[in-house]
């Protein structure tokens, strides 16, 4: 170590040298650099937000996904379109009209179709019900027909009321009869516009007697946009599209029409906005804590602003590293401004504090400047060798996003120690040396009064207490989670997290499915039959799902149905719609019948409250204008019929039902299912809620016992989860050794490297510890702070050791040092700069912001207290 620094203190002094007599030259070349690289980055660094890059391309199941791209290329990057609406009917007109729309817009959309619709399952519906279903159907409607065929001729208010006058007439005649679900129903609308709200009739309700459920109030448009990936919101155009599309289709709102987007594309969408959004303020209340940390601890603007500028310019060049040498960063390496804002902040710190020391030593500024940077500058040597050794394990794994995150952070070591060792001296040589009392007076020298004896006073119990918390802290690292679903870690306000679920909490599902290639028909039969005997599924979808058993039987069904309906039911001619005063006379009609016949009131609650709205109703249209009088008849009416069209005609068209076979399905249906290579898809749907790990696992593995090829979401998020799990325990050990193998050449012995890991390897365990006893389990998004508690833990043991060696005065400890105040305060500032993040709404970030500072608080912790208890005790032995 000492032949090391030797060679490095005379390299230094020589470029100290160089860059204190020139200062002016330094600077004015690193700006015009600074103007070249900005120039360069912003024309050649781009955005990749495609998420399926960021793990290797060479993995098995990433193989097996690609294969399932390629033989169906209409499915990857596709958006889901849910459309929603107050009623089954207008959520299903809505779907239909958005179907069209996008598949007239070429440009921009591609294999846009509806799951639960088209022509020909629209004509054949009927088909796929059970035969209970078709029998409740059946007896529904016999019941409904006449009511059905008095509506149909007159669709309007009247023509509703008379179908109420033939119902008060045969309960009369049949007091076992039970119309109230009907009355009921009817009646809301009527109470609706007494109040003056908006509210439709769901006739699809009325003719199955029940009410619908959210599922049924929602229907889904799938399509495959055309994406710019090089926009850095690539999904931006496309779903304002669909957006404007949506508001089309309810322009004045009464439907209660919306429309939301989810899918791939949309999910990533709503990831950057949320956390370009949240960040602002967060960055700010950032800016200002740091600001304050680092004129505490600096006690100097001069020194605040001149730390600030070689931080920006160090980012622009490792930015401009990243543009020449990958060309763009993905969403794992873009948090390589993180990492380099924790660590190369810390640099410029040490470089500033001992500047600092020197001056509080009556040193010129010249002076002060050349011995800070021959002081510090082999320690931080030493930090940029450890730490970029760190970074660089992670190039080889592979999880490609944190493999290049980890090629641009470890150059971005290097960077930073160019311009801490250049930039910053020639700054703070121009700059007018600070004119600062004595450190031990200092506020910063305040706040870490209370530490500075501890470590001295109470070592024994300070190492007893590590020792105890250490193998608590083993103990507890088995139970450590990783969380494999990403719908976790994003902000549950957004668009499309939010339609998920919702989708998820109507349904009791998630609607992430297994895909299974089958590549002919017996093999795609054959798994099917197993797939769907497993305890983890719920169904199995193919081609053969779209070809019903027993369709003859259900034909005769359907023949019956349409007998009982009547032939002249949907050809009827239509009555002239009714005049205002028609509608008015109607009404007044309707209440004497009800009137003549008591009986029929007495046997329905529901109706005799139809009596008393309607009643009011003629008294609220006598106290109003004739004008308003004509709008409310017009909304009632509205209300009431304005679905019945539609589900009028659902019924005649699913009447066309006949029995069909595979070869009569249409070509686009059949396309989804079969590719033209013969692979036969198969979609799997689990039973168990797999947002759970557990579940997730256990659905995985069941269907991989009948196919190992499955693929697809769940596959996909739990083999990118172990990937990321084995690419990080591989850089980690890999790291650990070769810092190991670095710092024992360096130091020629064994316990100091010991001593410089030590605050890596007791305050990791630690950390993992305690995210298992606050339940905050490493995921995608937070597990990137491990490289930065790495470098932190390095660094922090490097400095302490490279003190160590150093003579202290007799009247002072270690933590009376500037080295101590540096590291206390590159904490504090990588604390403040991300620990804000912590309350941001995307959970993922949020999470990251938290693990940061509570594993930079616990680094911190062990490096000022635990490690000088251990290197006290070690001295005295």
């Amino acid at each position: 170590m000492k032949k090391l620094e030797d060679i490095l203190r005379r390299f230094l002094e020589m470029w100290s040298g160089l860059v204190l007599r020139r200062p002016g030259v330094v600077l004015a070349l690193s700006a015009l650099f600074s103007v070249f690289v900005y120039q360069y980055t912003t024309d050649n660094l781009k955005i990749n937000t495609n998420t399926g890059d960021m793990i290797s391309p060479e993995l098995p199941f990433r193989k097996t996904y690609a294969h399932y791209q390629e033989v169906f290329p209409q499915y990857p990057d596709g958006l889901v379109i849910a459309v929603e609406a107050d009623t089954p009917e207008f959520a299903q007109e809505g779907a239909r009209v958005m179907a069209r729309r996008l598949q007239e817009d070429v440009a921009h959309f591609k294999n846009t179709f509806l799951p639960r619709g088209g022509r020909f399952l629209e004509e054949n519906g009927l088909m796929f019900l059970s035969f209970d279903k078709l029998e409740d159907l059946a007896d529904n409607l016999a019941k409904a027909q006449p009511l059905l065929a008095s509506l149909h001729r007159d669709q309007s208010l009247r023509g509703l009321l008379d179908m109420l006058e033939i119902g008060i007439e045969e309960l009369a005649d049949d007091d076992e009869l039970n119309f109230d679900p009907v009355f009921a129903r009817i009646n809301e609308a009527f109470q609706a516009n007494l109040e003056d709200r908006s509210f439709y009739l769901s006739w699809q309700e009325v003719m199955g007697d029940k009410d619908s459920t959210e599922e049924d109030r929602r229907r889904l448009v799938m399509t495959q946009p055309i994406f710019d990936y090089n926009q850095l919101l690539p999904a931006s155009k496309i779903l304002e599209k669909i957006h404007s599309i949506g508001k089309d289709l309810d322009a004045d709102g009464s439907k209660g029409i919306r429309v939301r987007v989810t899918g791939g594309a949309a999910l990533a969408h709503d990831e950057l906005n949320s956390l370009v959004s949240g960040s602002t303020a967060a960055g700010a209340a950032s800016l200002v804590l740091v600001l304050i940390a680092l004129s505490v601890g600096l006690r100097s603007l001069w020194l605040v602003g001149a730390t600030f500028t070689v931080l920006l310019m160090g980012i622009l060049f490792t930015a401009g590293f990243a543009a020449l040498s990958i060309g763009y960063l993905n969403l794992i390496s873009i948090a390589f401004a993180i990492l380099y804002i924790g660590l190369g902040v810390d640099y410029a710190i040490h470089i500033c504090l001992r500047y600092l020391a020197f001056l509080d030593q009556d040193l010129s500024q010249h002076e002060a400047l050349k011995a800070s940077v021959l002081d510090i500058g082999p320690a931080i040597f030493l930090c940029t060798l450890s730490t970029s050794i760190g970074f660089f394990a992670f190039v080889p794994t592979d999880y490609a996003g944190v493999s290049e995150l980890g090629l641009i952070s470890g150059t971005g070591m290097y960077i930073s120690l160019f311009v801490s060792l250049t930039v910053l001296p020639a700054i703070l040589k121009l700059l007018p040396a600070p004119k600062v009392g004595r450190s031990g007076g200092s506020l910063a020298g305040k706040l870490l009064e209370p530490l500075k004896n501890l470590p001295t006073r109470h070592t024994s119990p300070i190492r007893l207490l590590s020792y105890i918390l250490l193998g608590g802290a083993v103990l507890v690292l088995p139970k450590i989670v990783f969380e494999y679903d990403p719908l976790k870690l994003r902000d549950p306000s957004a668009e499309s997290i939010a339609l998920v679920e919702d989708m998820i909490e109507s349904s009791g599902k998630h609607p992430s499915t297994i895909i299974v290639l089958a590549e002919d028909n017996a093999t795609a039969r054959l798994w099917s039959e197993k797939i769907e005997q497993l305890s983890t599924v719920d169904k199995v979808v193919s081609i053969h799902t779209y070809v019903p058993e027993d369709q003859e039987e259900k034909y005769y069904m359907v023949e019956d149905i349409d007998l009982i309906l009547g032939p002249q039911l949907f050809v009827s001619p239509k009555d002239e719609p009714p005049t205002h005063e028609e509608q008015i006379l109607k009404i007044q009609s309707f209440l004497a019948t009800l009137a003549e016949n008591p009986e029929g009131a007495a046997h329905s609650v529901e109706l005799a409250r139809t009596g008393r709205l309607l009643e009011k109703l003629l008294a609220t249209l006598e106290n109003e204008n004739s004008q308003k009088g004509v709008t409310r008849v017009r909304n009632l009416e509205s209300s009431l019929m304005a679905t019945l069209p539609v589900s009028l005609n659902t019924l005649e068209t699913s009447l066309s039902s006949a029995p069909f076979l595979r070869e009569d399905l249409p070509e686009d249906l059949y396309q989804r299912w079969v590719s033209e290579n013969g692979d036969y898809r198969l979609q799997v749907f689990p039973l168990e809620d797999i947002s759970d790990n557990d579940a997730l696992k256990r659905f995985v593995e069941e269907v991989r016992t009948v196919s190992n090829g499955a693929t697809a979401g769940p596959v996909f998020i739990l083999e990118a989860g172990q990937a990321i799990i084995d690419s990080f325990r591989q850089a980690f050990i890999s790291a650990i050794i070769l810092i190991a193998l670095l710092l024992v050449l360096v130091f020629r012995n064994f316990r100091d490297p010991l001593f410089v890991l030590f605050p890596l390897v007791v305050a990791g365990t630690l950390t993992g510890a305690a995210t298992v006893l606050l339940d905050m389990p490493f995921n995608f998004a937070n597990i990137i702070a491990l490289p930065l508690l790495l470098g932190l833990g390095v660094d922090n043991g490097v400095h302490m050791v490279h003190r160590l060696r150093k003579p202290v005065p007799q009247s002072a400890t270690l933590l009376h040092t500037s080295t101590a105040r540096g590291i206390f305060f590159s904490a504090l500032t990588t604390i403040f700069s991300f620990g804000t993040l912590g309350f941001l709404s995307h959970r993922g970030t949020a999470s990251m912001g938290q693990l940061l500072t509570l594993g930079v608080a616990l680094t911190l912790l062990v490096t000022l207290l635990v490690l000088p208890a251990f290197l006290n005790r070690s001295k005295r032995t």
